[in-house]
C-alpha cells in the first residue's frame, strides 16, 4: 500500500465491550445441548474452559469508544501509527509473541483460555 502512498494502521485491542461475550456462551450453552452425550464428554472440559475465558474477558472489557478514537487517530492524524494497541496487555501479549514460533504462541493462548 505504501507504493500508492497509503498509510496504513492495525488496531489491535482487547477485550471491548460488545455482545460477543454473551455470543460465548449462548454459543457454548448451545452447543452443549445440541451435541450427543458421548461428545460432551469429550469436550464438557473445553466448553468450560470457553466459559471461562470469557468471564474473565467480561471483567475487563473496554468501552467501545476506545476503538473509536483509535480508529478516528488512525484516519485524521498526519502520521498515525502503523500498531494501536488498546491495553497494556495487549501491548505486552503482541510485542511479546513475536519473537515466539506459531506453536509456541498457540499453546500459551491455550493455557492461558485453559483449553487442553
Amino acid at each position: 500500500m505504501r507504493n500508492w502512498g497509503i498509510l496504513v494502521s492495525a488496531i489491535e485491542p482487547g477485550p471491548i465491550d460488545t455482545p460477543i461475550w454473551s455470543k460465548t456462551f449462548d454459543f457454548a450453552n448451545k452447543l452443549a445441548n445440541d451435541i450427543s452425550p458421548e461428545a460432551l464428554a469429550l469436550y464438557e472440559s473445553d466448553l468450560a474452559a470457553i466459559r471461562r475465558a470469557a468471564e474473565r474477558s467480561m471483567s475487563r472489557v473496554a468501552p467501545t469508544r476506545r476503538v473509536v478514537k483509535a480508529v478516528i487517530h488512525a484516519l485524521t492524524a498526519k502520521r498515525p501509527k502503523t500498531r494501536y494497541y488498546l491495553g497494556w496487555d495487549v501491548r505486552i501479549c503482541f510485542k511479546s509473541f513475536r519473537m515466539f514460533s506459531d506453536r509456541f504462541r498457540d499453546w500459551v493462548v491455550r493455557k492461558a483460555s485453559g483449553l487442553r
